[in-house]
């Protein structure tokens, strides 16, 4: 999902605002908090659903 979003470990971090390590460790683990998944892919949605184009000067 991530890496279909363009986005990086630590693009997803920044969203999140935790550290990289710790998106690794979610995307590893097979035991994740509800709250806490719903955290990452609300993030990764709504990052891929940003034109490319925004924010560009």
């Amino acid at each position: 999902m991530r890496e279909q979003a363009g986005l990086s470990q630590r693009d997803v971090a920044r969203l999140l605002g935790v550290s990289q390590p710790r998106i690794a460790a979610i995307e590893k683990s097979r035991n994740v908090t509800i709250d806490v998944l719903e955290q990452y892919v609300d993030a990764v949605g709504e990052a891929s659903s940003r034109s490319p184009f925004e924010g560009a000067t």
